[in-house]
């Protein structure tokens, strides 16, 4: 039977929707004691000045790019915030786009659809946006890689698949070149191609030196870095989202929001289970799966890991599995506050 997830607010005496935009908000609140309905658009200013005089509120937004500020700052005027993510208010907005239908939808929405994850203090944004950053830079050196190889492969010059291989490499394959008599203004792009990459790989070190830093002075940081397959990073991500374990129900609650539970199809009583759903955070989920593959190269496994790979030839199903069983230990260790035993596993 699926779990079908509902939350009531009897207990706060209002209830708002906000719909954020740059410069001007929609606020739609309910006061739950006198049924009275406040609706209206607001600047900044005035937008927290309203919420400043309300006694303790639960106040529901999108989450979008400014709402973690927005979360916080209302937060310290001592209301309850919930971010909703967008797709799913989406169902709950009648007519047409307007801010205040936003405002109005994303109020119906607020006690069926789940809340997203978000980061309740300073320093935990701090770790998301470093883990964001470096995302980026790592995307931006690999495509580096991968265009100076093809580039270098038009003329023949093949290099490594490792990356230490075309780092090795690459120099020596432009200067082949140039003797080779490649014209002096592309052989110049590519160098400069190189140096840039070669900022970027020291630009990413710099960002995983204090991701790993910041990691190991939070105490759930080192924690789940205690989980066989976590590191910095898969910890770095998951920090955020395990900063309150108890906005997930279970450890299964928690795999089944990261997309690392089996999706299924039936009718008349007949259930038929395929692939992961895959839902949630792509990059966690990634890095989750990474870890369990690291993981399944240690000499001491937990005798149910044991099992699944004497029964399994796949190796990646045993890592999406592992991934799965690691995400349920990271929120166990979040929610008792305990450090990792193998008994976990």
């Amino acid at each position: 039977m699926t779990k079908v997830y509902f939350r009531s607010f009897h207990d706060f005496q209002f209830r708002a929707a906000i719909d954020i935009s740059k410069h001007s908000y929609a606020i739609f609140c309910v006061d739950q004691t006198t049924g009275e309905i406040f609706e209206e658009n607001r600047s900044e200013k005035d937008f927290l000045e309203f919420f400043r005089m309300k006694s303790k509120s639960v106040i529901a937004m999108e989450a979008c790019a400014t709402s973690k500020y927005w979360a916080r700052r209302l937060s310290e005027l001592n209301h309850e915030v919930l971010l909703l993510p967008p797709k799913k208010c989406k169902p709950f907005v009648d007519g047409c786009k307007s801010d205040r239908n936003d405002a109005r939808g994303i109020y119906r929405s607020m006690e069926s659809v789940r809340p997203s994850p978000r980061p309740i203090t300073l320093e935990l944004q701090q770790i998301d946006t470093l883990v964001a950053l470096r995302k980026f830079v790592v995307k931006e050196y690999v495509s580096y890689t991968n265009a100076l190889r093809s580039h270098l492969a038009e003329y023949g010059k093949a290099m490594p698949k490792t990356i230490k291989g075309f780092e090795n490499n690459a120099s020596i394959c432009i200067n082949e070149l140039e003797q080779e008599g490649l014209g002096a203004f592309l052989i110049q792009r590519f160098r400069d191609m190189l140096a840039r990459y070669k900022d970027l790989r020291r630009e990413e070190a710099e960002y995983s030196r204090e991701i790993n830093r910041l990691t190991k002075e939070s105490r759930l940081g080192q924690l789940l870095r205690t989980i066989p397959g976590v590191g910095a990073i898969v910890a770095a991500c998951a920090l955020p989202m395990l900063s309150d374990p108890k906005a997930f129900a279970n450890g299964r609650e928690f795999a089944a929001f990261l997309g690392l539970v089996p999706s299924h199809t039936g009718t008349g009583g007949r259930t038929i289970n395929g692939k992961i759903t895959k839902r949630g955070d792509r990059y966690l989920r990634a890095m989750l799966v990474q870890g369990a593959m690291a993981a399944l190269r240690q000499k001491v496994k937990a005798p149910w890991l044991e099992r699944l790979i004497s029964r399994e030839p796949a190796r990646k199903k045993v890592a999406v599995a592992l991934a799965a069983r690691i995400a349920r230990v990271m929120w166990a260790i979040a929610n008792t506050n305990q450090p990792f035993e193998l008994r976990m596993l």
